[in-house]
């Protein structure tokens, strides 16, 4: 049987304001978040900390996979003025590093039979080339955060009037503007030195720039 326990405080802000005769609109949303817990997670199991006949249950609370300890969102529009129908509109999103833990499965300290050992909270650097410099790892499980993810998408339209019921839009879309490369969380193994936090994948909305466009012709 699995059981485990969680707090989670997150609160939500939503600011809302509107500029230069309601051509400017912007939204803001803050969002601290902290959630902890002693949950089952992936290759954890309630016996991973025993040690003799102490299961040492309370070495799992920390961190949950989900923690983002900051969040924010920014989106606005805005109608160009002297262009008949032109606006932008574009969303910004930032989220802080998801925790991981720091190990190293080549030793046993505890002797359980399960390789998975996190290692004395410290800074720790990878030694391949593009891994994680100086990566402050608190110890214990989910003590480590990985890289944080951002990214700018912007939204161009176009509006022209064909008669009194027709009209013909156009569009062009540009997603993660800035092109930032948004990394899963690295390996944290210190026995694979190839991949000891260096981050190899990215997130499944973490894709390069990208554009469409599209025409709309609505009667």
């Amino acid at each position: 049987m699995a059981a485990g326990s969680s707090d989670h405080y997150c609160p939500f802000t939503d600011l809302f304001h509107r500029l230069h005769q309601n051509r400017i609109g912007l939204d803001g949303r803050p969002t601290p978040c902290r959630p902890r817990g002693a949950l089952p997670r992936h290759r954890l199991t309630g016996t991973c900390c025993r040690f003799g006949t102490n299961l040492n249950l309370d070495k799992l609370w920390g961190p949950v996979s989900i923690d983002r300890r900051h969040i924010f969102t920014l989106s606005g529009r805005v109608e160009l003025p002297k262009t008949h129908g032109v606006n932008l509109s574009a969303t910004m999103r930032y989220m802080s590093g998801a925790p991981f833990t720091i190990q190293d499965s080549s030793v046993d300290a505890d002797r359980n039979g399960e390789f998975f050992d996190p290692l004395p909270a410290g800074t720790y650097s990878g030694g391949a080339p593009g891994a994680l410099q100086n990566v402050k790892y608190n110890g214990g499980v989910n003590g480590a955060y990985g890289p944080n993810f951002f990214q700018t998408d912007l939204r161009i339209t176009y509006r022209q009037r064909l008669g009194e019921q027709r009209t013909l839009d156009f569009m062009t879309e540009i997603y993660n503007l800035t092109n930032y490369a948004n990394f899963n969380n690295p390996s944290g193994d210190r026995r694979v030195n190839d991949s000891f936090l260096r981050p190899l994948t990215l997130r499944g909305s973490g894709f390069p720039r990208q554009a469409q466009f599209g025409v709309r012709l609505a009667f």
